[in-house]
């Protein structure tokens, strides 16, 4: 597996870790990506590795240029992932996942039991208001931004409800 390098943000802003590694240590320092030892399909992958930055805020993230793996990579990926840790499972996720967000809607339904229909419009609503104020901060509208930020402190509210409420850890994994 070839080597690349990337950076390791600490978490609470501890400072930045310059690293050479695979693509599989890559992967395993973004946070909580791989946290179920359930390896993400191709187009996840890509849909992450494209941006070139994961950042989960106080706990941390990784950057990297960004690039993105053929089936072969990906394959080569899986199978490292594999004979390190045998509790990592590659389960194919329905259709419907296409990106990083929906992927852990995915999970959170098949280890939660939170359904992830209304999971979904509930999360795409939040980022849909999130993405409106920021929009309204950037363009100077300061009335607009605090209406959007109730709305969307309101919308976040709402999904943290649904997603406790229907929390639970199923037996399996």
């Amino acid at each position: 597996m070839k080597k690349f390098d990337y950076e390791v943000l600490s978490p609470i802003g501890l400072g930045i870790a310059k690293k050479t590694g695979t693509l599989k240590e890559l992967l395993e320092n973004i946070p909580y990506l791989m946290i179920h030892k359930i390896i993400p399909p191709l187009k996840v992958i890509n849909y992450i590795l494209q941006t070139g930055k994961y950042d989960a805020g106080m706990s941390g993230g990784c950057t990297w240029e960004p690039f993105q793996i053929n089936n072969e990579e990906y394959e080569e990926l899986t199978k490292s992932l594999i004979a390190s840790d045998k509790k990592y499972t590659k389960d194919e996720p329905p259709d419907w996942v296409e990106n990083y967000s929906e992927w852990h809607i995915w999970i959170m339904e098949r280890l939660y039991d939170v359904p992830a229909e209304e999971h979904l419009r509930l999360t795409k609503e939040y980022s849909r208001l999130e993405k409106l104020r920021k929009e309204a901060h950037e363009n100077g509208d300061s009335t607009l931004t605090i209406d959007l930020h109730l709305k969307a402190i309101q919308a976040g509210n709402e999904l943290s409800e649904y997603f406790m409420k229907h929390l639970k850890r199923k037996n399996s994994n």
